[in-house]
């Protein structure tokens, strides 16, 4: 069978596209994981919000549904900081990141 260029280019595609949805899905996983490590805990209810999914078509998020998150984000006039979600976000495009040179090799 002839390979033409246009069967190539679409398998390379492929293999790309396959191998983003793979990376994405790890570097959800991988940020999910720092988000609960560095997540503030009194009661867990916090850490126990966190989540993390994919939808398949190269898309994830993170997400904390509790109404205190973001006074625990980034702080108030009266209380600092406990970053959580800024690094697990972080950690994720780095995993991501790493996984997507494995294609270059």
């Amino acid at each position: 069978m002839k390979v033409t260029r246009k069967s190539r280019h679409q398998k390379i595609l492929t293999a790309t596209r396959r191998r983003a949805h793979i990376a994405i899905d790890k570097g959800v996983r991988a940020g999910l994981e720092v988000m609960n490590q560095r997540a503030p805990v009194r009661t867990g209810y916090l850490r126990s919000r966190n989540s993390g999914e994919t939808d398949g078509q190269g898309h994830g998020k993170h997400e904390n549904d509790t109404p205190y998150a973001f006074f625990q984000e980034f702080g108030t006039s009266r209380m600092a900081a406990q970053s959580f979600f800024r690094p697990g976000r972080d950690r994720a495009r780095r995993v991501i990141k790493q996984e997507m040179k494995i294609v270059d090799r």
